[in-house]
């Protein structure tokens, strides 16, 4: 059986472009969810769930991601909720709840695709135009 999770920018005007591009579950509890979104409606960028979608939170209320989309979100195992995203203006972290911060010297350039390699503590991103990037993670606490 099958349940449609309601998300944030489910009901949002199209014309705007709140469309999901990225789900990430923490791997220790599968209701933790994050989702991101594309398009410029500054309020739909990255968006959390602690109880399985049933209710929602904007996890960029401070507005540190400016009015840019969000194309990709990986989670750092191990961590204390680690998370990566891949906007239009390169890669951004946030760690346990913080504010989203420009991360490493990848290019300033949109990402549309992020994977971590555990085994060798890397995270990989694919970006349009700048080819293929790889960079050190921090060890997760």
């Amino acid at each position: 059986m099958y349940t449609e999770i309601v998300h944030p920018g489910k009901n949002a005007d199209p014309t705007k472009l709140a469309i999901i591009t990225g789900i990430a579950v923490d791997p220790l509890n599968a209701n933790r969810i994050w989702v991101t979104y594309t398009g410029y409606w500054d309020q739909f960028k990255v968006w959390f769930s602690a109880d399985g979608g049933t209710t929602w939170r904007n996890a960029d209320a401070g507005s540190t991601l400016f009015n840019i989309p969000v194309n990709a979100i990986v989670y750092q195992d191990g961590s204390k909720d680690r998370l990566f995203i891949g906007t239009d203006a390169g890669i951004y972290m946030s760690e346990n709840g913080s504010r989203w911060q420009k991360y490493g010297s990848f290019p300033n350039v949109r990402v549309t695709e992020m994977k971590i390699n555990k085994t060798i503590n890397k995270l990989r991103v694919a970006t349009y135009g700048r080819g293929l990037w790889e960079g050190t993670l921090p060890p997760p606490r």
